[in-house]
């Protein structure tokens, strides 16, 4: 969950934020040890804001990214912006949105690592990778939930009108239809989480959606499970019980018992 994902990165930037401050670093020059102190001290109010930035193109597997498409700038971005402007990060980003430190050659960013009191290590060190973003993972769900549930209301809806006895598309409206609800209300509620880039326009319809498609399959799955019977088609179930014949004795006790539904 995002909750999860903001406190891994939250925690390792604490992490990282100890480590540097406990260096000695009594062997660089005054302005640098300024430098850097001013630095950590920016590192720690944006880990206290918590406006990480989000893997927007790389669905399956974790990357940095240093400025994403709603503004939100990583940690390092983050330093060189409060330090060197925001124009300088939104050139970096051009170029290396994706990069991890090692791999930005950027001479712009170089002389400011220079400056900064901080090793290239330390800046690598600072730099966390983010999850995929969630959203094309809950919009593909979401879809495939919508089209099964679809499906199988319209098979339970046609046999409630031809009064069908199967009742396996009965079962699987229901699941279905409930797991498309669970879904949709888990998600309703969470604004924080911006799955594909506004949870408030995109989340909660989406969410409602889902709620409302689930919430049919689940009726029509009832219906045709618990209240669709054919009055011409009579199914009974019967029990036979004989009793042993008693010694000396050639009685043979017979009951039937018969349930019809």
């Amino acid at each position: 969950t995002t909750s999860d994902e903001a406190l891994r990165i939250r925690t390792h930037l604490e992490y990282v934020e100890r480590l540097l401050r406990s260096k000695d670093c009594s062997q660089l020059p005054e302005h640098l040890r300024r430098n850097r102190t001013f630095l950590l001290d920016k590192l720690r109010e944006y880990l206290l804001a918590g406006k990480f930035s989000r893997n927007d193109g790389f669905p399956n597997e974790r990357k940095p990214c240093f400025i994403d498409k709603r503004g939100n700038i990583c940690a390092v971005g983050y330093l060189v912006e409060q330090s060197a402007g925001r124009a300088l990060a939104e050139r970096i980003n051009a170029h290396h949105q994706y990069d991890k430190i090692h791999a930005m050659t950027m001479p712009e960013l170089l002389v400011w690592v220079e400056q900064s009191g901080l090793t290239l290590e330390e800046c690598a060190m600072i730099q966390p990778t983010y999850q995929p973003n969630a959203g094309t993972n809950y919009t593909i769900v979401s879809v495939i939930l919508g089209g099964v549930n679809g499906a199988l209301s319209g098979i339970n809806t046609e046999q409630i009108i031809h009064n069908s006895q199967s009742k396996f598309p009965a079962i699987l409206g229901i699941a279905s239809g409930a797991t498309s609800v669970i879904l949709g209300g888990i998600n309703f509620y969470q604004k924080e989480y911006d799955w594909i880039g506004d949870a408030q326009n995109v989340v909660r319809p989406l969410s409602a959606i889902n709620i409302g498609i689930g919430a049919a399959s689940m009726l029509l799955g009832g219906w045709n499970l618990f209240f669709n019977n054919d009055p011409t088609h009579e199914q009974t179930m019967t029990w036979n019980v004989y009793s042993a014949p008693l010694p000396h004795n050639q009685l043979d006790v017979r009951m039937q018992l018969t349930y019809k539904w």
